[in-house]
């Protein structure tokens, strides 16, 4: 949400900006908190079928947490790549999906009829080109010019 307040244009030095910054440290710690505390009871990666990177929602979760953390480093230099990776702190609402078990059914299904979904709009794809084709070589220049000769004058402006 912070975000989508925040404006490139702003005075970086305004009221409103020094308030966002410092709601952004506070979500990152927060978050970076919750994370810390799940490594800690269900272990990082090597401990079974619990650790925490073994779930693709806590990866999402870890690399937004260490983006977030890498824009506030210091790096001597003002990279416009690393402005640009706050970005992908935006999937942070995703975190929703799952703690709740129907948003969790619906991206599952969303998943499972991506294929067909992809091999259907292929088809259009290539449908659509071969149409182009063919009014490209049917009309060959016809719409060249303009004949408003037939045209009454008040539709002429």
């Amino acid at each position: 949400m912070l975000l989508a307040v925040d404006n490139p244009l702003d005075n970086p030095k305004s009221k409103k900006q020094l308030i966002l910054t410092k709601l952004d440290y506070t979500m990152t710690a927060v978050f970076s908190a919750e994370a810390l505390i799940k490594i800690l009871v269900f272990g990082f990666y090597f401990n079974g079928s619990k650790s925490y990177l073994r779930k693709s929602w806590n990866k999402l979760d870890f690399l937004v947490i260490i983006v977030s953390i890498l824009t506030y480093l210091p790096l001597g230099t003002n990279l416009t790549f690393y402005k640009s990776m706050r970005l992908l702190r935006i999937l942070r609402p995703l975190r929703m999906i799952d703690r709740n078990p129907g948003l969790k059914l619906a991206v599952k299904s969303l998943q499972s009829v991506l294929p067909g979904i992809i091999n259907l709009m292929s088809i259009s794809i290539a449908n659509m080109g071969l149409l182009a084709i063919l009014g490209v070589n049917l009309f060959k220049g016809k719409f060249y010019h303009c004949d408003i000769a037939n045209v009454p004058l008040e539709h002429q402006n």
